[in-house]
C-alpha cells in the first residue's frame, strides 16, 4: 500500500465521528450484519411499514489473495492494487446483479472497489445474509455517525496495516482546537514533560489561539481528528497509529 493512500484515508475519515461500539450478529452463510437494521425492519412491521428500506452498507469479503510487500516497487504496487481492485469490483457487481432494483436501490460503490451501499427492504436484506461473498452488513441510518473500527476497513486501512504500514516514522500536523496530549491512546503526556519537549507521541506544538506553547485542547474536536489519524488505543486504533503528532491550535473552543 503506496504512502500517498495515507493522505487519501485521513482526509476521508476527517470528516467521520466516532460513536459506540458496534453489536453484530452472523448469518447462516457466515456473513456479519449490524443487529440495528433488524431492529429498523421490525420497527417498520410495528408501524405497518414492511416494505421500508433501510440505508446500508456492504463490505465485500477480499478473495483476491494479492498482498502488497515492503520490497515491491511503486510500479508493483500499483499493478497490484489494479488488480484486486478489478477482482473486488467484478466481486461487488456479481452481487448486485443478483439483487433486484425492487429489493436494493445502489446510492454508489467505494473507490478501492470492496464495497458498495444504498437501501434495502427487508427481502433484499435477506438475499445479502446468503451471499458468502459478502463480509459485513452496516446499518447506514445515523448519517455521519461512524465507526472508526469500521471505517478502517471500508477503505483497506487494515490491509494497509496487515502489510507493515502503519504511519511509523512519520509525524502529522493536525492544525484543529489542539490535541488532549494527556489521553493514554496519545501516550497519557504531562503538561510539564510537554513543554519540556519529552512526550513521544505528541512531541511539539503551538496554541495560535491564546498565543502561548501549550496547545492542550479545549474542545475537543481536534483531539477527535488527532486519534482518526493516529490513536494507539487498543479498540480505537488510528489509520496511521505508528504515526506522532504535531499540535498546532488555531481555534479555542469558542
Amino acid at each position: 500500500m503506496r504512502k500517498e493512500l495515507f493522505i487519501i484515508f485521513l482526509l476521508l475519515l476527517s470528516f467521520l465521528f466516532i460513536s459506540a461500539a458496534e453489536d453484530f450478529g452472523v448469518s447462516e452463510k457466515g456473513v456479519k450484519y449490524d443487529k440495528a437494521i433488524v431492529s429498523n425492519f421490525n420497527k417498520n412491521i410495528s408501524n405497518n411499514k414492511s416494505l421500508e428500506f433501510i440505508p446500508v452498507i456492504i463490505k465485500i469479503k477480499d478473495t483476491s489473495n494479492i498482498f502488497i510487500t515492503k520490497n515491491d516497487s511503486i510500479e508493483i504496487q500499483n499493478t497490484k492494487d489494479k488488480r484486486r481492485k478489478e477482482i473486488l469490483d467484478d466481486i461487488s457487481n456479481s452481487v448486485l446483479s443478483s439483487l433486484s432494483k425492487e429489493n436494493f436501490q445502489l446510492e454508489g460503490m467505494f473507490s478501492l472497489g470492496n464495497g458498495f451501499y444504498g437501501e434495502v427492504n427487508r427481502k433484499g436484506f435477506e438475499e445479502l445474509l446468503g451471499d458468502n461473498r459478502i463480509e459485513k452488513i452496516y446499518d447506514n441510518s445515523f448519517k455521519g455517525h461512524v465507526h472508526l473500527v469500521q471505517s478502517g476497513p471500508l477503505i483497506g486501512a487494515d490491509i494497509a496495516h496487515s502489510n507493515g504500514y502503519d504511519g511509523t516514522g512519520g509525524t502529522i500536523c493536525v492544525i484543529d482546537t489542539g490535541v488532549d496530549y494527556t489521553r493514554t491512546a496519545f501516550g497519557s503526556c504531562t503538561q510539564q514533560n510537554f513543554l519540556a519537549g519529552t512526550c513521544d507521541k505528541v512531541p511539539a506544538g503551538y496554541d495560535y489561539a491564546n498565543g502561548d506553547s501549550n496547545p492542550l485542547d479545549d474542545d475537543g474536536h481536534g483531539t477527535n481528528v488527532a486519534g482518526i489519524i493516529a490513536s494507539e488505543d487498543v479498540y480505537w486504533t488510528g489509520i496511521a497509529n505508528g504515526s506522532r503528532i504535531v499540535a498546532l491550535k488555531a481555534c479555542d473552543e469558542n
